[in-house]
């Protein structure tokens, strides 16, 4: 039996998921005129869209959506609570790619656009954090590790922002710190009291 309570959510621009602790994970994406779907086979809908269902069969963590050339969402990465990550093509909820980079739960994924392509991360309870793409060798590759429960990843073009509880690490792709908010805190506060 399905839970009533869903486990995670994301809502962005024309697009509502929710994902269940079961592993389903339905979708409703307002239709877009360029978009090549023909949104009446999906079912009925009080509001116009595309609505559809896929089931990882693990406990969803954590939710991406990607956006496509067109601007619109178009790939949803699903971060699962065995380790696993399960790339979703937009609107129809076909497969693109299932890997199993983390040896406990996701809990934390990140995106950067390159000019090679796009790039995604994933942090997970351990402190890992990987890197994924078709221009990485073998199409994942762990670049470090950190002390703490990965909360949140960001990425500039030279580093990457790792959250750690109510720590901020700014690191190099190499995991050497470039600065952190609690030395950067601990300069102001000195530079006030003088």
């Amino acid at each position: 039996m399905m839970s009533r309570k869903p486990c995670r959510t994301l809502l962005a621009e024309g697009l509502k998921v929710v994902a269940y602790p079961n592993g389903m994970i339905y979708v409703n994406m307002q239709s877009y005129p360029d978009s090549h779907f023909d949104t009446h086979s999906f079912g009925a809908s009080t509001s116009p869209g595309i609505r559809t269902s896929f089931n990882i069969a693990a406990k969803p963590t954590v939710l991406l959506a990607l956006a496509g050339p067109n601007g619109n969402a178009w790939r949803l990465l699903v971060g699962a609570g065995d380790g696993s990550l399960t790339l979703l093509s937009l609107p129809n909820m076909v497969l693109v790619e299932n890997l199993q980079p983390h040896d406990c739960e996701v809990t934390s994924l990140a995106a950067q656009h390159r000019s090679g392509g796009t790039v995604l991360l994933s942090g997970d309870r351990n402190g890992v954090v990987f890197v994924h793409g078709e221009q990485i060798p073998d199409g994942r590759m762990k670049l470090f590790r950190v002390d703490g429960v990965v909360d949140a990843l960001r990425c500039e073009s030279e580093y990457i922002h790792v959250h750690t509880g109510w720590s901020r690490q700014i690191l190099r792709w190499d995991g050497t710190v470039k600065g952190n908010s609690e030395d950067g805190m601990r300069q102001r506060i000195i530079a006030n009291v003088a």
